[in-house]
């Protein structure tokens, strides 16, 4: 590739070495930098923390520590593909790589904060991709979403390019959906304990709940199932009016990644988005049992990633032609609504039934 065209790099160990235990991303990646004329650079900081003088107990020093052992070989792994430079500090790789343009930060801990400050006094870097959560704190993104870049900060949320959500959107936006009657939410995965009903991928349908139905402004959780198979229920209300119903159950059959089935209810369509990764979107008129002749499947686990990433490469070449695909202040939203739920599910945890929250003017929720 010409030496001229614009440099992204991929940096840190973390998520990004792998999308499965047997996909890994560097075909992606490889697709993207041909389609999009970019060259794409790992650079490492693949140095493991140092959990000896944490409060983790030792069984759980000892899965951390293998932990990042896995994820610093999967990088490794996609890193391989790609010129790859090793550095022990966030600090030599902005001090020695003047050319980079934007950075793929590929590391799911939250601890971003530091790092986009670091970012922030360099001169070369536009644009930033981070994996969710921004931050581990809240306050610490929002005092993030309210400095003015540059970085230009896109957040990671590839399913809203999933072919189904796409599909979906295009029938509620070309006005074939009709009104909104229901919106309804199922997720099941592999777990026995009410802490454990939350993980990250749970957290990108939440964000899907936003961002195909509009803001939540009012939630009510609510326990179900038993101590051993784990359910919750949330009711929500959205901004435009709608009110949606989702559950989250455990399973004693483990699942990697969770089962997530979307039903969305109009007056003139029904779409019944499903299977995991939301590669499927079926759509029905009303009252029909059959399908339309507009049922369409996705059936690349990868094309989600790849579209966000077309979207945001071409946000980087050029950012007044083409807007972030997914702004750090739209992703701040999302946040807010994640530590909501968080905060519920430990009430529920400690043994109340219901939790009923109200959102505030900022984004934030508050405790009814």
């Amino acid at each position: 590739m010409p030496r001229d065209l614009p440099k992204i790099a991929l940096v840190d160990s973390g998520e990004w070495g792998h999308a499965s235990q047997n996909i890994s991303f560097h075909p992606m990646l490889s697709a993207v930098q041909q389609a999009c004329s970019v060259t794409i650079e790992a650079y490492g900081y693949t140095q493991a923390t140092d959990v000896s003088n944490s409060d983790l107990d030792p069984k759980q020093k000892e899965r951390r520590s293998k932990r990042q052992q896995v994820e610093k070989d999967r990088f490794l792994q996609t890193a391989a593909h790609f010129k790859f430079n090793d550095y022990d500090q966030w600090e030599k790789i902005l001090n020695r790589e003047p050319n980079i343009r934007a950075l793929m930060i590929a590391s799911q801990d939250g601890n971003n904060a530091k790092r986009l400050a670091l970012i922030r006094q360099s001169v070369g870097i536009k644009h930033v991709l981070l994996m969710p959560p921004i931050t581990r704190e809240l306050q610490d993104a929002q005092k993030i979403a309210s400095e003015n870049g540059p970085p230009i900060i896109t957040v990671w949320y590839p399913l809203r390019y999933a072919r189904g959500i796409l599909d979906a959107m295009e029938i509620i936006n070309n006005g074939k959906f009709g009104d909104f009657g229901l919106a309804s939410y199922a997720i099941t995965f592999g777990t026995t304990s009410y802490p454990s009903l939350w993980s990250r991928a749970i957290e990108q349908v939440f964000d899907l709940l936003r961002h195909l139905i509009g803001e939540v402004e009012a939630f009510t959780l609510r326990a179900a199932g038993t101590l051993t198979r784990p359910s919750i229920a949330i009711a929500t209300e959205h901004q435009s009016g709608v009110v949606g119903c989702l559950s989250v159950s455990g399973s004693r059959f483990l699942q990697r990644f969770p089962h997530t089935h979307i039903m969305l209810t109009g007056t003139r369509k029904l779409i019944v988005i499903d299977e995991s990764g939301l590669r499927r979107c079926s759509y029905y008129d009303t009252g029909d049992n059959c399908f339309s002749p507009g049922f369409t499947h996705d059936t690349t686990p990868m094309e989600p990633a790849i579209n966000l990433l077309n979207n945001w490469i071409s946000s980087v070449k050029d950012p007044d032609k083409n807007k972030n695909p997914i702004p750090i202040a739209d992703a701040l939203n999302t946040m807010c609504l994640v530590t909501a739920v968080k905060t519920a599910i430990k009430e529920i945890t400690s043994g109340t039934i219901k939790v009923d929250f109200q959102r505030r003017a900022d984004g934030t929720y508050k405790v009814l």
